[in-house]
């Protein structure tokens, strides 16, 4: 470690001693798998003077990593986050340590609730604004008490037309368009208390040479274990904006203030939990989260040989089960379009005769149930019903999802504005909530397993039929 107080480094020095550890980190990270690559390659054990280097190498490394912390905190900014080259305790795609502590990222214990995530908010209260249709209209008449640093709400973006709205309002409508949401609630939450998060973990893609390629080895007493080197990689989430527009007139928010914020805030929480969802499950990841259907990570199973379009058989769902990662089925829920739905009630495995040339009877398979409670089961997994999901026959009409293995990061603050021009003719006026979000699969690639050729994945859907 070097011998600089970084206690009394100005930030100038600070951050070209970051720039400088990180430069100095990451050559010893290349030359360790320079190393290590060349002995992969010639198939053999690495001697003890290569342990031994490899072991300095480690040992050197974890000496810097622990100084750029300290750095780091003399340099924490909002916006401005640390990047770290490599982990000491990666995390697995649940959220926790491979030790099985704690990781510092998912939601701690309390599900993806915007109070869970965000406990300094709890107490965060406006004594101001007595709901959210209080404080747009004193946004939209531009009152003095939002000039006010009140608790809660932070600095007033007065200058770009809009102000930061406070927290409990947010968390309010967040909380309740999870009830409406799909992916969401089941989702690894993650916090995001900058604009960017990097998210250490092992790559699980390939099992064929172990998990993360660490594997058991046989070690005779007395011998020296076999050096082994998990395989890392980092997932960063980079929080894109989401706009919810919402008209009203200027005769409800004058003359009907309570009716004005429960219309708003319903408005706007059902936007949330539409919007969420379509980028959650088919965003592009341009501009947007990377949604499941474009994600690299996705298996998705061809359709039955011969079979009529727009149609869902036993075989389909067998084989969307058969492609599902190991350890997944425990939390594995079904999406399914609304339009798919009458598939599942009248699913059919049709008996032909010897020579495969006609149809000579059938019988229904009693994979789908209705439950007392009047939701959905298939083959014991509940089903999802939900419009995000594409129309019958198409891909990604019916997806079978570990869900916990899709990432979800969520920023703090959100920010209400107003526009009266827009629809200046017909006395109305938008409003527009500004939030940013980012998600993404755990995942880079589908799994390889560790017998067999046919890929296995935490998102399994058909192909197109």
């Amino acid at each position: 470690m070097s011998d600089k107080n970084i206690n009394i480094m100005t930030r100038d020095e600070l951050a070209a001693h970051r720039t400088a550890l990180l430069s100095e980190m990451s050559g010893i990270k290349n030359r360790a798998e320079a190393r290590l690559g060349r002995i992969n390659a010639a198939a053999r054990k690495p001697t003890a003077d290569e342990e031994a280097a490899i072991q300095a190498a480690y040992d050197e490394f974890e000496q810097l990593d622990a100084e750029l912390a300290q750095v780091n905190a003399g340099l924490a900014r909002e916006d401005a986050p640390p990047r770290k080259i490599a982990p000491s305790k990666p995390m697995t795609p649940d959220g926790t340590r491979w030790d099985g502590s704690p990781g510092n990222g998912p939601a701690p214990a309390g599900g993806p609730l915007f109070n869970a995530m965000f406990p300094q908010a709890r107490g965060q209260a406006s004594r101001e604004f007595s709901n959210l249709g209080d404080f747009a209209r004193a946004v939209y008449e531009r009152n003095p008490r939002l000039f006010q640093n009140v608790s809660g709400m932070g600095e007033g973006v007065g200058a770009d037309g809009g102000f930061y709205v406070p927290t409990h309002f947010f968390a309010g409508m967040m909380d309740d368009s999870l009830t409406q949401e799909a992916v969401r609630p089941r989702a690894t939450i993650i916090p995001m208390q900058s604009s960017s998060t990097v998210i250490p973990m092992f790559n699980l893609a390939n099992r064929s040479t172990g998990i993360a390629t660490l594997e058991g080895k046989l070690t005779l007493e007395g011998a020296t274990g076999t050096t082994q080197k998990a395989a890392l990689r980092e997932v960063t989430l980079t929080a894109k904006k989401i706009s919810v527009l919402v008209p009203t007139t200027t005769e409800l928010l004058q003359d009907a203030p309570q009716v004005f914020a429960t219309m708003l805030k319903d408005a706007m929480t059902e936007a949330l939990a539409q919007t969420l969802d379509t980028w959650f499950i088919g965003g592009n990841g341009v501009g947007c989260p990377l949604g499941i259907l474009n994600a690299p990570a996705l298996v998705s199973v061809a359709k039955d040989s011969g079979q009529v379009n727009g149609t869902l058989t036993p075989t389909n769902i067998s084989g969307m089960v058969a492609r599902l990662a190991a350890g997944s089925w425990a939390r594995a829920v079904w999406l399914v379009s609304p339009s798919a739905l009458a598939q599942l009630f009248g699913l059919t495995t049709v008996i032909k005769n010897v020579l495969a040339t006609e149809n000579v009877g059938g019988f229904g398979p009693q994979w789908f149930n209705v439950n007392p409670d009047g939701t959905f089961s298939l083959l014991g997994r509940p089903v999802v019903v939900t419009d995000r999901c594409q129309a019958l026959g198409t891909k990604g009409d019916i997806m079978l999802c570990d869900l916990k293995n899709y990432l979800v990061g969520l920023r703090q603050n959100a920010e209400l504005l107003v526009d009266s021009s827009i629809g200046f003719k017909e006395s109305e006026i938008w409003f527009r909530l500004n939030c940013r979000v980012d998600g993404q699969p755990a995942l880079a690639s589908a799994i390889t397993p560790r017998v067999g050729s046919a890929t296995l994945s935490p998102f399994v859907t058909l192909d197109a039929r």
